[in-house]
């Protein structure tokens, strides 16, 4: 479980460091070769997953589906900034509890009149999911920025797996 929370930590402590070296316009700016998405969109995205992940504690269900949506998220880089700093905080206190204790995720219907459905996991599952998706969201924000020429912290949106690899690589060329 401590592993698990590290690693989400440490995608998060690099959303941060990138936020922190971002101006207010280029995170709220449209970009056109992601889509017209921003780089504050993804961050709102990303760290509505972990309010989702939060709120689940007292409920013993998660709905990421159903997401506040907070708008100063995706415009105010400072206050994402906050938001992230209390997510790191929360998540060695909050998670730490959790254990391997049985949870069920709400899916959202897949095609029009599905009336979606509850799926079992566990907080270790959830956390699991919420490293893929940050890596996946910092991936994306991380073209979104080389498009406007902004540098992302080495191995910013690249998976534990293949970071590792690669140092494994380099060290048999070595």
């Amino acid at each position: 479980m401590r592993y698990l929370i590290e690693q989400n930590v440490a995608a998060l402590r690099q959303t941060r460091l990138l936020l922190s070296s971002i101006t207010a316009e280029q995170y709220v700016r449209p970009v056109e070769s992601c889509f017209g998405s921003t780089l504050g969109g993804h961050v709102r995205h990303l760290l509505d997953h972990y309010s989702s992940y939060f709120k689940s504690g007292s409920e013993g269900w998660i709905d990421y589906e159903t997401r506040e949506r907070d708008q100063r998220l995706e415009t105010d880089p400072l206050f994402a900034i906050a938001v992230t700093d209390e997510t790191m905080r929360l998540l060695g206190v909050h998670a730490e509890d959790e254990g391997g204790h049985h949870l069920a995720v709400r899916v959202e219907h897949l095609n029009e009149g599905d009336p979606g459905f509850v799926a079992p996991s566990s907080y270790r599952r959830e956390l699991l999911f919420l490293l893929s998706h940050t890596v996946h969201h910092c991936a994306l924000i991380s073209v979104c920025c080389h498009s406007m020429g902004i540098r992302t912290p080495s191995g910013f949106g690249v998976a534990p797996s293949t970071l590792r690899h690669r140092e494994t690589q380099q060290a048999a060329r070595a």
